[in-house]
């Protein structure tokens, strides 16, 4: 029998998807690639690899999948709360990049540095949004496998954003550096 908890579950599954949906809807009218960086794409193997080795290595391991606490209504309808908000920081952050949107480092042609919409707030708000995301969903897990596999998100997603700010640098010099002074990376005045 589905309960009410289980639903929530899937509100933040529906989440997911909607969020792989579109992007593979929107990724083929971006602008063409003129310079793509890929040294980040071993390091986030590795550490993806690493992740799931201990993971599948400690299954039963109190820390690593060890009960927080309980699937309640309460927790589970906070965790949809928190997946939404995930998902709609990041379309939005999707729709005003717009063209210059990569999944790669990658600078493309006529590049335009974006600092309007959630830009105005933070630098990555593509991955403030995934990070929310994926938040709500080890709330919703209420076990330690969540919140340890969100760290390794944090990690990756932050190699990535470094590699895409040293090519931002490159491309607009003074301008991303200024942009990078005023605007914190992932959550609005804080990082």
């Amino acid at each position: 029998m589905i309960t009410a908890v289980d639903l929530t579950g899937g509100f933040i599954g529906l989440c997911f998807l909607v969020f792989v949906v579109f992007w593979i809807a929107t990724a083929f009218s971006t602008k063409r690639t003129v310079r793509r960086l890929g040294r980040w794409r071993l390091m986030f193997f590795i550490i993806l690899l690493g992740y799931f080795a201990v993971r599948l290595g400690f299954l039963h391991a109190a820390w690593m999948s060890g009960v927080v606490w309980q699937r309640t209504l309460v927790t589970g309808l906070t965790a949809d709360a928190i997946a939404l908000a995930g998902l709609a920081v990041m379309l939005w952050a999707r729709v005003v990049l717009g063209r210059n949107w990569s999944a790669d480092v990658a600078l493309k042609e006529g590049h335009e540095l974006v600092t309007s919409g959630p830009y105005r707030w933070v630098r990555h708000p593509i991955y403030s949004g995934l990070l929310l995301l994926a938040l709500g969903w080890a709330v919703w897990r209420g076990q330690w496998s969540g919140f340890w596999g969100l760290a390794v998100l944090v990690v990756l997603l932050f190699i990535k954003a470094r590699s895409e700010e040293q090519l931002m640098i490159q491309n607009f010099g003074d301008a991303y550096l200024s942009y990078k002074a005023r605007v914190k990376a992932l959550v609005p005045y804080v990082v």
